[in-house]
């Protein structure tokens, strides 16, 4: 991993295509998170990893109720993020699929709670998925 800084810029400029107030539109916020993804700066194939994590992601919001963007991500980190991190020992490709909602943060797509069950869904991630 070369890191996660983007080439040019940082990382919230422009801004996502899909902000936390949009309606949730599935293909709408992938294309964004995908497009978010593209400047950053990490070896190719931990880019296809960070891809598979965002489609893994996004289908995870799919499960959760709420009109915006911003309600399902409130949805998701009551109900689907405290079972991925408790996943994260058991399971070893639990690091993969949280590095979905590190990319939504990060790119600022979702506000995120910093006090979600004691855990925020970013504190202490690496966003390099594991091989």
């Amino acid at each position: 991993m070369l890191s996660g800084i983007p080439a040019t810029g940082n990382v919230t400029s422009p801004g996502p295509l899909v902000g936390p107030e949009h309606p949730y539109d599935q293909a709408e916020v992938l294309k964004s998170l995908l497009s978010a993804l593209a400047p950053l700066r990490f070896h190719d194939r931990d880019k296809g990893r960070l891809r598979r994590a965002c489609r893994f992601f996004v289908d995870a919001l799919d499960t959760c109720r709420g009109r915006t963007l911003q309600e399902r991500w409130i949805a998701f980190e009551q109900t689907v993020w405290p079972k991925w991190v408790a996943t994260r020992v058991a399971n070893h490709s639990a690091k993969r699929t949280r590095a979905g909602a590190w990319i939504a943060v990060m790119t600022r797509h979702v506000r995120a709670d910093h006090n979600v069950g004691g855990q925020h869904a970013c504190v202490g991630m690496d966003p390099t998925p594991t091989r």
